[in-house]
């Protein structure tokens, strides 16, 4: 949906998600022995933070295989799935977030307040638009993606009127 929605975007995973997936593969391979967990998967998460991907792979690889088998999840097939959204060093160069507690803030503020409101009720279809118009006014994008498509499809003050947007008469359009 992401590639469909956004094709142009970059896509980064949080990273507090990807530490949090580190902790929990460590912890199931180390025991739960905090003096062997902690510190590899701290080092594993810098080594991350600082976008030297293969160099983590190898570290992860580097574990005896009896030790990986230990654990159901595999952080290796995780981090390849990721490994386009996961260079952490250039996106804080760039100025990015690179935690998910403002979409998380975000989907809650849009999603739950908007349709979860005692005695409504949304269908898939009828969901979406609505969310769609809420996030592009509340990311300050409704001038632009949807009052001005509007306007230029409908070119009739009354069209203007029906959608709140009433327009100054010009010598074109009396």
């Amino acid at each position: 949906m992401k590639e469909e929605l956004y094709p142009d975007a970059q896509q980064i995973l949080g990273y507090y998600h990807l530490c949090e997936n580190i902790s929990n593969f460590a912890k199931c391979v180390f025991n739960n022995d905090e003096l062997k967990y902690k510190p590899w998967s701290n080092t594993l998460c810098e080594i991350f933070m600082a976008s030297k991907t293969q160099e983590g792979i190898k570290m992860i690889n580097g574990l005896e295989k009896k030790l990986l088998s230990k654990s159901k999840f595999n952080l290796i097939d995780y981090i390849n799935n990721n490994i386009d959204n996961i260079d952490y060093a250039r996106y804080k160069k760039e100025g990015w977030y690179i935690g998910s507690g403002a979409i998380d803030s975000g989907n809650k503020t849009v999603v739950q307040r908007r349709l979860k409101r005692a005695g409504v009720r949304w269908n898939q279809d009828t969901g979406q638009y609505v969310l769609s118009l809420v996030s592009k006014m509340r990311s300050g994008l409704w001038e632009k993606d949807v009052v001005t498509p509007v306007r230029q499809k409908y070119e009739t003050v009354g069209a203007y009127e029906l959608i709140g947007y009433p327009i100054k008469k010009s010598p074109a359009n009396r």
